[in-house]
């Protein structure tokens, strides 16, 4: 038994997915040669469309394709409106392209062929839902926004927080002190509604690798005395060999603390 969907819905939903591809084409062929009015027109065009599909597409199919798929497109308009970086806008419209589209057309082929659900279960967001969006788009995106071989720590958090504003989540920078013991500690950035911090650590050298393990181990009874999540975002060039082993024994002697190792 397949879906008992009409030909005249599965074919509008078919068109919507390759005006999603000619729209990306457009963009990613055109933006060195058209007005900034006209590329802006472009991008709400593709957003609107992108959005007006989701809204179309049945409860029960799984919208998580959306997710690289806004993620680029976030990229794309990122990289055209606030950096004019144009290679990098090239780069996310090439992924959507040759990446994240196919897979959506793949997905909602299989879908038609599959029975339609009994019963759609949904569970509300939740804190964690949210944390785990976090970390999610730190492991995918923070690398990407990083161009050259970056000096210090500052760059890192720097990146950081442009990434964070650009998926819209909503933290503080260094806007926390902490008192412990005889010394204060203050993350690099926090969200009391989420109840996190996060901390950023620049391992460029092989006595960075161990430092920063005590530093880590130092602050997670410092910081778990204000949040009940903790992420430790380790940027390393080239250092780190062991990575598994260097994020396990931390997090499985800490609950709610995750350890994320971005690779240069």
């Amino acid at each position: 038994m397949t879906r008992d969907l009409s030909a005249v819905y599965i074919d509008v939903v078919n068109r919507m997915i390759d005006k999603l591809s000619e729209g990306i084409y457009d963009i990613a062929s055109s933006f060195d040669h058209c007005t900034e009015l006209e590329m802006t027109i472009k991008l709400g065009k593709f957003n609107l469309l992108k959005e007006t599909l989701i809204d179309m597409l049945p409860e029960d199919f799984d919208k998580s394709d959306f997710s690289q798929i806004n993620q680029h497109f976030h990229f794309v308009d990122y990289y055209f409106s606030t950096k004019k970086d144009f290679s990098m806008l090239k780069q996310n419209a090439d992924d959507l392209l040759k990446q994240d589209i196919p897979i959506l057309k793949k997905n909602w082929k299989l879908f038609l062929q599959q029975e339609p659900l009994k019963e759609k279960k949904t569970k509300p967001g939740s804190t964690e839902s949210h944390v785990v969006q976090v970390v999610h788009d730190i492991r995918n995106n923070l690398r990407r926004l990083v161009r050259g071989l970056p000096n210090n720590e500052k760059e890192i958090q720097d990146h950081l927080e442009d990434l964070l504003a650009l998926k819209n989540h909503t933290f503080e920078r260094e806007n926390v002190s902490i008192p412990y013991s005889t010394k204060s500690y203050t993350p690099d950035f926090t969200s009391e509604r989420l109840n996190v911090a996060i901390d950023v650590k620049f391992c460029n050298s092989p006595t960075d690798e161990k430092r920063i393990i005590d530093e880590i181990n130092a602050d997670i009874p410092a910081y778990k005395q204000k949040y009940q999540y903790l992420l430790f975002v380790v940027y390393d060039v080239a250092i780190i060999r062991k990575m598994d082993k260097y994020i396990s024994d931390i997090e499985k002697n800490n609950s709610n603390v995750t350890v994320i190792v971005v690779k240069h």
